[in-house]
């Protein structure tokens, strides 16, 4: 098939319907690996916008919204403090105050604790739904980061199957998944259906998950 995975966004338009009049859609999960590791700490938000929903109810919206959403990638996937400050621009002193409090909302030093206790005891860092992964020895930075995005890839595809279990085969093709979004054919009359889904629901979760429904060839 076409290489998708490489098609620029802005490119996906060259993508036809199947079907008279009918649309190409993508369903993409908001914020996936972020809601996965907050989950851990079992704590949910129903926010779209878990970036927006950080900055005014943990920091009265003094931080932007990208200022928190950079502080918060930085803390799952172990980027260096250093690092953070030069890329926000703030004081040592402002970036490791909000730090600290992402990394306690989102539980991550326990959660880290956790997984370092589970690759010494068993040689593996298992996944949300049970599989294993190799880490390298003394690679810690590395435990949230592939935590969340080997239980994001299970995720995806759970919810997906979700997804299409309740839209049915009626007027709905799937055609490609790109990581944690799917790509679908859909008739003009299931549109109005498919576009009024915006969670997925995914086993060993308590909430559903936010989805974003887009229109590809508009």
């Amino acid at each position: 098939g076409p290489n998708i995975l490489v098609l620029k966004k802005e490119n996906r338009k060259i993508l036809k319907s199947s079907f008279s009049s009918g649309k190409i859609v993508s369903f993409d999960f908001r914020a996936l690996e972020a809601r996965i590791v907050l989950a851990e700490s079992e704590k949910y938000s129903d926010s779209e916008d878990i970036y927006d929903d950080i900055s005014k109810n943990h920091f009265k919206g003094i931080l932007p919204r990208d200022v928190v959403k950079t502080a918060v990638i930085a803390e799952l996937y172990g980027i260096s403090r250093g690092t953070l400050k030069s890329k926000l621009g703030l004081s040592d002193k402002k970036v490791d105050s909000f730090a600290n409090e992402i990394n306690e909302y989102f539980g991550i030093n326990d959660l880290k604790c956790r997984l370092k206790d589970q690759v010494e005891e068993t040689g593996w860092l298992i996944n949300r739904f049970g599989r294993p992964i190799r880490i390298p020895e003394k690679q810690e930075n590395l435990l949230i980061n592939s935590y969340a995005q080997s239980s994001g890839v299970d995720v995806a595809m759970c919810g997906f199957n979700s997804l299409l279990e309740k839209l049915g085969t009626d007027g709905i093709r799937p055609l490609f998944v790109l990581h944690d979004a799917i790509i679908l054919d859909v008739h003009p009359d299931r549109l109005k259906e498919a576009s009024s889904i915006n969670h997925v629901d995914v086993p060993k979760y308590e909430k559903a998950f936010p989805v974003k429904f887009e229109i590809l060839n508009n």
